[in-house]
């Protein structure tokens, strides 16, 4: 059995969902008795356009409370949902977990703070450190918001868009992950993400044609901040399989267009 908080968000409902399906009993740690339970995934989390306070609370706070669940619960291992937030402003290709942080944002911010409290914590952690990941209902990401604009045929103007981006993941290569990995050190970090292998104008161009849009494109060679996310620790360390960027966006444009 595995404890989870975050059940019912985006992200949580939909990996029960994938548990449900494949066997893997998840159940809120609330609800969980002492000694029945495998390990711990914390989801449960705030993001913006959330202000500070009720994201501190959630993010900092509640991490807290939810490690000492348990302890007292007697877990011994954590995955905690973490963000590529935390690195900041970056503007560099291939970010890896030993990037120095440059300015994060105040979601950012409560994410590496929380991440903070289960290194200080005693039980053996990974941080999963996630980019964009493709649900049901966060409009807010660059994926989503370039779907919206192509399903509403507005126009599309692109910066970076010869750059290789994978700043994005689904919910099941997430689940594929968690219900494999070994979590066998006392404290890690790792970028999960999808495969390089495309360029931000072809992602735009794919979900086009995918939704037969007559949106314009304009790309502009201004530069501006531009990252992406090695996987490299994950894969080696880890056995992480890093997703197909074309398969990933297929199957989550078709599910979008189901809603």
């Amino acid at each position: 059995m595995i404890a989870v908080t975050g059940q019912n968000g985006d992200v949580g409902s939909i990996l029960l969902g994938l548990g449900a399906d494949n066997g893997v009993g998840f159940v809120n740690i609330d609800s969980c008795s002492s000694g029945s339970v495998d390990f711990l995934v914390h989801m449960a989390a705030k993001s913006p356009p959330t202000k500070i306070e009720p994201m501190i609370a959630s993010n900092v706070i509640y991490t807290n409370e939810v490690i000492a669940k348990a302890y007292n619960l007697g877990i011994k291992k954590a995955l905690f949902f973490s963000a590529v937030s935390v690195y900041g402003t970056q503007a560099q290709e291939n970010i890896t977990e030993d990037a120095p942080l440059c300015k994060p944002d105040y979601y950012g911010a409560t994410k590496y703070l929380a991440e903070k409290l289960f290194a200080e914590s005693a039980l053996d952690t990974i941080c999963l450190r996630l980019p964009a990941v493709l649900g049901y209902k966060n409009n807010t990401n660059i994926i989503a918001r370039l779907y919206n604009r192509l399903k509403n045929g507005e126009a599309i103007t692109l910066f970076n868009a010869d750059r290789i981006f994978n700043n994005f993941i689904d919910v099941e290569s997430i689940f594929k992950f968690i219900t494999t990995v070994d979590i066998a050190k006392d404290f890690d970090t790792l970028n999960l993400a999808a495969r390089q292998e495309v360029t931000l104008y072809e992602i735009v161009l794919f979900m086009k044609d995918l939704l037969s849009s007559d949106s314009s494109i304009v790309c502009l060679s201004e530069p501006k901040s531009f990252f992406n996310i090695s996987t490299k620790k994950a894969q080696e360390y880890y056995g992480f399989t890093p997703p197909s960027p074309y398969e990933i966006l297929a199957k989550w444009v078709e599910r979008e267009l189901k809603i």
